[in-house]
């Protein structure tokens, strides 16, 4: 069972594209979350063809890392993908990172396109800079576990859980992705990009209240990570991403 998860606080025009997506999906997922940072459910919303449960996260600034949990926690499925809400799915999202998947555990990135101002159009997606070009059938081994895009990710539960979640010390924007991806590393846990797995980023101004706790827990680490992964865990390798 897959469940999609995604937050939100405003943006509902960007939710409500992001659901006409999953509505057009080729291989549908089996819910979808929506973690609300606000005072109501968003509402007037297409339906997007598979059920759909909304759970309060309150909290101000955002409380992305505790909603992030929070989605997961009620997420049904045993295979989380997380998206954000300002990115649409391509048809072929959920199903590539569901064969990618079946084909070994671990956390797998989609590719993103970043749209420009005006109407959604796939076509004038343009893909950033630092991040690979994938054939559509790739899958490609992440050393560094910095790499981690909180914009469209998707794993097993039980790497979530292995890896405890997000860190709730976190309120603010970024820096609980990196603690993230330093605790998947530090639980063995490989990574991978895989191709075909595209979601277009609709164009918003930019405004990031970074995170208040990323120095304190940047210096104090919880563990070591591992030189590579175990057990179950046989994709690539797993390294510490450095905090900045």
């Amino acid at each position: 069972m897959i469940s999609v998860c995604t937050l939100v606080r405003g943006r509902t025009a960007q939710l409500a594209t992001l659901l006409s997506g999953l509505a057009g999906q080729r291989r549908a997922p089996d819910e979808l979350v929506i973690a609300y940072m606000q005072d109501a459910a968003p509402a007037g919303l297409p339906d997007p063809g598979v059920p759909v449960r909304a759970i309060f996260v309150p909290g101000d600034p955002m409380p992305l890392a505790e909603a992030r949990n929070a989605a997961a926690a009620a997420a049904r499925g045993d295979r989380l993908i997380f998206l954000d809400v300002d990115c649409v799915p391509s048809p072929r999202l959920v199903e590539r990172y569901a064969q990618a998947l079946d084909h070994a555990p671990a956390v797998y990135l989609g590719e993103v396109r970043y749209l420009p101002p005006g109407p959604f159009d796939p076509a004038r997606g343009v893909r950033h800079p630092a991040r690979p070009a994938l054939a559509d059938d790739e899958i490609r081994p992440v050393s560094d576990h910095g790499e981690l895009w909180g914009l469209s990710f998707a794993l097993p539960r039980s790497a979530w859980d292995a890896a405890g979640g997000m860190d709730t010390g976190y309120v603010g924007y970024g820096a609980e992705e990196t603690d993230f991806a330093w605790r998947l590393a530090a639980a063995g846990i490989p990574m991978a990009w895989v191709g075909g797995a595209m979601a277009y980023h609709q164009h918003h101004a930019v405004h990031i209240p970074r995170s208040t706790s990323s120095a304190r827990s940047c210096a104090t680490p919880r563990g070591s990570a591992p030189a590579g992964g175990g057990g179950a865990w046989t994709i690539g390798s797993a390294s510490s991403p450095t905090c900045t």
